[in-house]
């Protein structure tokens, strides 16, 4: 489900980014990155107290992604350029995506984790990549 969703969020981008080359690139570049991100934070989740720890870090990092969801509003690429940077980010993106599930589906196996905080900073990320979804929609 998590990595539907990062997949769905991140085509979403790949979509929507149809003029500024550079920011567009940037954008995805980015939202690689705060991806590879939020793997770090849940890696770092191993008992209650780090997963407290974790929420904090990932509702950071899901705030910086709502922000670079709001560049793409205005970011746009030529239909080449669309090709090449699908052609050139989605690898990347897919196995972020794949990172991140994996370290959600550790995390979930063990509701000893799963604090409340954590809980709450994960549906912020599902918000995030609705949001995501909403804006490549358009």
């Amino acid at each position: 489900m998590i990595r539907q969703i990062s997949v769905v969020a991140a085509m979403s981008l790949l979509l929507l980014l149809t003029g500024c080359k550079n920011d567009a690139e940037s954008i995805l570049v980015d939202t690689v990155a705060k991806m590879d991100e939020l793997t770090a934070a849940l890696k770092t989740v191993k008992d209650p107290a780090s997963s407290r720890a974790a929420a904090t870090k990932i509702t950071a990092i899901s705030n910086d992604m709502s922000k670079l969801t709001d560049r793409a509003k205005t970011a746009r690429a030529s239909a080449s350029e669309n090709k090449r940077l699908e052609t050139k980010y989605m690898p990347q993106l897919d196995a972020a995506g794949k990172r991140f599930q994996d370290e959600c589906t550790r995390v979930a196996a063990a509701p000893q984790l799963l604090t409340p905080e954590l809980i709450a900073s994960m549906e912020a990320v599902g918000q995030t990549a609705a949001k995501m979804q909403s804006v490549g929609r358009k």
